[in-house]
């Protein structure tokens, strides 16, 4: 039934937790800047004079070189490496 496969899909796709979550194993550079309700998942680096704007979700093992700029609500799926770029 649709509810059956409803419920087995939610397990795939859980709701995303509203806040700050910065997790433990995160290299953030002392000039960057992180907006206030943004996820960072584990193994991220981010670099010199980032901006990343305010609810924005880093996937796991991000890698963001320095300069670069990232709007708000913005989201950078896992394991993506971001280089001379605004977003």
């Amino acid at each position: 039934s649709y509810l059956s496969y409803s419920k087995l899909t939610y397990k795939f796709y859980p709701e995303e937790v509203e806040g700050e979550q910065i997790s433990d194993f995160v290299k953030i550079d002392k000039t960057a800047m992180v907006g206030k309700y943004c996820s960072i998942d584990f193994g991220a680096v981010i670099g010199k004079n980032v901006e990343i704007g305010e609810g924005c979700k880093i996937g796991a093992n991000t890698f963001i070189d320095d300069n670069v700029k990232i709007g708000k609500n913005t989201k950078i799926s896992d394991n993506v490496s971001l280089r001379y770029c605004i977003i």
